[in-house]
């Protein structure tokens, strides 16, 4: 007998699989206050600074390349990860378990999948992940952000294009209409949690030569660990005011003022900075896995909603930078036009998509919420 009012999120180890589930958390307990959530997943930095305060547990195999140089241990992390799981279904008897992505989400998603439980996966990317190409073979459903994603799937018709789940701050920056004339616009540059140094010592080359309109932003870059004092530096040779911080956790409250960002293309930041609309230069990480940033980013691109500027060209990579930015800082009109286009392909609402689905699978298996 399922309980009714708990709900398993299995997965993690990014905040790009993380932040799509915690936007459900919220919607599920928005509709019902006295829902009960468990994570499963990680113990990764990441994790533990995300769910703190949340329900959590882990269960998590190692990572696949242990199981060449170290098959035996791998096989028997698998096995207690697999038994783990199952102890976690007996104990909890939850009516659908939601994977969020990653390798962490896999032993208790085909445990669930085994025991005949609803399993919804949330797929952020235009490429789908391993785990998720994995699990998708039996999942009964699959909420994707792109339509492009459901050729990708090894059964189309379980997917459902819902959007990614954003915050409800970045969601309600879907309903601001953006000013257009600001007293101080700013020009946002995020290089993501991977490969920012590439990024940073493209903007610093950049900034070598900067036209004097650029002296009419506010620059705030978000560099990551590293190279804080290089990048400020940088600015101040410029004559730039700038602002430089390893990370930035009050986006929200950025994007509404920002001209320009400059952006790695991770599904969940797209998603973003679609609510915030405003015009978005895309940097897809290079290595990424299946490299799906590239993915992502065209998708933006043929929509009309981004100006993607890769690593690899026949121009040096910063001087292709520099002149996208010259452009876009120095016409308005080319960056409302981009604005207005991103903000299109904006899903406000796909948190409660996602939910609308968890609660018809539920219901169908005779399992409901409350």
């Amino acid at each position: 007998m399922s309980d009714k009012r708990t709900v398993i999120l299995a997965g993690g180890g990014t905040g790009g699989h993380l932040t799509p589930g915690l936007a459900v958390v919220q919607e599920l307990r928005r509709r019902d206050p006295a829902i009960r959530v468990v994570f499963v997943g990680s113990d990764r930095p990441i994790d533990q600074k995300l769910l703190t305060g949340h329900d959590r547990r882990v269960i998590a195999p190692l990572p696949l390349q242990t199981a060449w140089r170290s098959p035996g241990k791998f096989v028997r992390a698998w096995w207690r990860a697999r038994s783990q799981s199952w102890q976690l279904l007996e104990e909890l008897h939850p009516p659908i378990v939601i994977g969020l992505g990653g390798l962490a989400s896999v032993p208790v998603l085909l445990a669930a999948q085994r025991r005949g439980i609803p399993t919804l996966l949330l797929e952020q990317n235009v490429i789908p992940g391993r785990a998720n190409r994995w699990l998708a073979r039996h999942a009964d459903r699959v909420c994707v952000s792109f339509a492009e994603t459901l050729p990708n799937l090894p059964h189309p018709g379980r997917g459902v294009v819902t959007g990614n789940p954003v915050r409800p701050e970045f969601a309600a920056l879907a309903m601001v209409r953006r000013d257009e004339v600001v007293t101080r616009p700013s020009v946002l540059i995020l290089g993501g949690s991977q490969g920012a140094q590439p990024l940073n010592a493209a903007l610093a080359e950049c900034l070598r030569e900067v036209s004097p309109a650029w002296r009419a932003f506010d620059w705030v870059h978000q560099s990551g660990e590293s190279g804080v004092a290089e990048l400020q530096a940088a600015y101040g040779r410029a004559g730039l005011a700038a602002e430089v911080a390893p990370f930035l956790d009050d986006l929200d409250r950025r994007l509404p003022t920002a001209a320009v960002v400059i952006s790695r293309a991770g599904a969940t930041t797209l998603a973003e900075l679609a609510c915030a609309g405003v015009a978005t230069v895309l940097v897809p990480y290079p290595q990424a896995a299946d490299d799906h940033q590239r993915a992502n980013a065209r998708a933006y691109s043929a929509r009309g909603g981004a100006v993607v500027v890769d690593h690899e060209g026949a121009e040096p990579f910063p001087q292709r930078l520099g002149e996208t930015l010259l452009h876009l800082l120095d016409d308005p009109p080319a960056r409302h036009g981009l604005a207005r286009q991103i903000r299109s392909l904006a899903h406000p609402d796909a948190a409660a998509r996602v939910v609308d689905e968890i609660d018809e699978l539920a219901s169908r298996a005779a399992r409901g919420f409350g």
